[in-house]
């Protein structure tokens, strides 16, 4: 139970830094998902970054894309919880695919679900071109976010004596 309460503060704390002022797209968001599946590794534990993204959306504004963007979460929460190995490269290389998934992910659902690009290959093209500018900050907040996540999680899990691979049930 300590382990889950844990978790769920960790989530609470990395959201929180969607309401100070910071660059676009450099968010917790997807850094929540995959140390969540790595950390949890069942449905509650996807609950918890969706739950926390949820709350989030409410005060600051859903898009129309969000469903997208929920998806995308859940993705690469499998990713955490399928690629775990422990070290801090593996986190890395996480990371990096996360933010790859979340760009193809959302620009093609931005593609389908607004008029912003005409259909069709040329469109879904357009649309991720026009994300690129985007990419950089994506990638780095979740690198940042998801390596200091995990930091504060092993400090916090050796000082309280708590089962570093617990599954929350």
């Amino acid at each position: 139970m300590k382990n889950l309460v844990l978790v769920a503060g960790l989530m609470l704390l990395a959201v929180s830094f969607r309401f100070f002022p910071h660059p676009m797209n450099f968010t917790p968001v997807l850094a929540m998902a995959l140390m969540a599946g790595r950390w949890t590794k069942t449905p509650l534990g996807l609950s918890l970054p969706v739950f926390a993204m949820f709350l989030s959306d409410v005060l600051i504004g859903f898009s129309s894309i969000s469903l997208v963007v929920y998806a995308s979460i859940g993705l690469i929460y499998l990713m955490g919880a399928w690629m775990n190995s422990g070290s801090y490269k593996t986190i890395g290389i996480q990371a990096f695919l996360s933010s790859v998934l979340f760009f193809f992910v959302t620009n093609a659902g931005v593609w389908m679900m607004t008029t912003a690009y005409e259909p069709g290959w040329k469109g879904l093209m357009a649309s991720y071109v026009a994300g690129i500018p985007f990419f950089h900050n994506t990638l780095l907040g979740t690198l940042v976010f998801s390596l200091g996540l995990e930091w504060v999680y092993r400090k916090s899990v050796a000082k309280l004596n708590l089962n570093p691979s617990f599954k929350a049930y």
